[in-house]
């Protein structure tokens, strides 16, 4: 199982992914129009057929998109290295209230 695991690390490591992360440019995808232009009309369609539950998990997904991006999460990890427990303990509680309202818009309600 570790062979696995240290195999797909190189593989990360090799395909620089982490980097591209890093370097990824969050204003620069949400003010081109080749990406905002469709993003838009996905929105309207899912206003115009009432699919409010697609329209939660784009909501979410946005969401989730936006937050990794913040200061706040740059700041979890300290200067020796590791992970603060309270900043990490709101991240995992808020965690659990998106898989919940996921299930539910999935599983729980009935359209």
């Amino acid at each position: 199982m570790s062979d696995f695991f240290a195999s797909f690390l190189a593989f990360l490591e090799s395909t620089k992914l982490i980097e591209q992360f890093d370097k990824f440019d969050t204003v620069g995808l949400f003010t081109n129009p080749w990406f905002l232009v469709p993003f838009a009309a996905l929105i309207l369609y899912f206003i115009s057929k009432q699919q409010f539950a697609n329209l939660v998990l784009v909501g979410l997904a946005v969401g989730i998109f936006a937050f990794m991006g913040s200061h706040y999460v740059e700041g979890l990890i300290d200067e020796k290295g590791f992970i603060q427990l309270n900043k990490i303990l709101p991240i995992i509680a808020m965690g659990v209230v998106v898989v919940g309202v996921i299930v539910y818009l999935l599983f729980g309600r009935s359209d």
